[in-house]
């Protein structure tokens, strides 16, 4: 796991409006592993010890217009802006969830991308928050996935990209999922692969999140 020392995890959150709600979802899960989390579970009898496997953390809500703006979510939802692309310092995990299909990615935002990932760690895509990684370059000769319905445009708009019809999709330091609630599919893999095994399986199961596989079984795009 990133950063496996005291000092606390960086996450960024980049956040291009108008953003799916239900993607940002997954950065709660990751929460659920900070201490101000864990402390909730020493109540429950057996579970006292898991503080010792908690991740301190910092999260950061990264937009184009940075701190004094809000960045708005579907269902009416606005974020606190925290950071600008240029305010941001260094991070450890950068998640990138979903804007419109149509969102066009500015030069500044490309820029961002691509230096973001050569410092972070792991790098999440949410749903059609692959959009703006994969027209970064940072996907090329990567396998990825993103939402089923747009596999095919994905294909034809990046050929050099390895796309696959999953639930979610890790290679290297890269995860990328394919529609929205698949975000948290994915953040359960992760987390149980990188985190202690009795937090990370508490967590999982409070959440009731990780119990789908990485296929979609019978349901797919032709």
């Amino acid at each position: 796991m990133a950063g496996k020392t005291n000092a606390p995890l960086q996450v960024g959150i980049l956040l291009l409006p108008p953003v799916q709600l239900l993607d940002v979802a997954a950065v709660d899960l990751l929460g659920m592993f900070t201490p101000e989390y864990v402390k909730y579970f020493q109540d429950i009898p057996g579970m006292a010890d898991l503080s010792k496997h908690a991740r301190a953390m910092e999260f950061h809500y990264i937009t184009e217009a940075g701190p004094g703006s809000h960045a708005e979510l579907t269902g009416g939802v606005k974020f606190v802006v925290t950071d600008s692309l240029e305010s941001v310092g260094r991070l450890d995990i950068l998640v990138v969830p979903g804007p419109e299909i149509t969102y066009k990615t500015s030069p500044a935002v490309l820029a961002f991308l691509r230096q973001k990932y050569e410092e972070v760690s792991t790098l999440f895509t949410i749903c059609s928050g692959v959009l703006p990684v994969a027209s970064a370059g940072i996907l090329t000769g990567k396998a990825a996935t993103g939402p089923l319905a747009i596999v095919p445009m994905l294909r034809a708009q990046f050929p050099d990209v390895k796309w696959e019809e999953k639930r979610w999709v890790h290679d290297g330091k890269i995860w990328s999922s394919g529609g929205i609630t698949n975000g948290l599919d994915m953040m359960a893999a992760y987390v149980r692969e990188n985190f202690p095994a009795p937090l990370a399986e508490l967590v999982c199961k409070g959440a009731d999140v990780g119990d789908r596989g990485v296929e979609y079984g019978t349901y797919t795009l032709k």
